[in-house]
């Protein structure tokens, strides 16, 4: 999984100009369905943001929900945006 959170930062996630940073994985198994979710932080000379990123693949599709804030607000939100990021479900269609 590391591999594919790599090339989601540098290929996808990320401008070419910014430096991606993973923090933390994990990755947890709700009625079946594996979800991964990563913190991470995208930086340039002259911005950062800070994300967690949840994954997920389901009904023959692949998944995500992104949620975020630039590095001065982070230390404020952080928590609130991981229970965002940790209650991300997929339904079965």
């Amino acid at each position: 999984m590391e591999e594919v959170v790599s090339y989601l930062l540098k290929h996808v996630y990320a401008a070419p100009t910014q430096m991606a940073t993973v923090f933390d994985m994990q990755e947890r198994t709700v009625d079946g369905k594996n979800y991964y979710t990563f913190e991470y932080a995208l930086t340039n000379r002259n911005f950062s943001r800070a994300a967690f990123a949840t994954l997920g693949i389901a009904n023959g599709r692949y998944y995500t929900l992104i949620v975020g804030a630039n590095e001065r607000r982070w230390r404020r939100v952080r928590n609130q945006l991981k229970v965002v990021a940790d209650s991300f479900k997929m339904l079965d269609i």
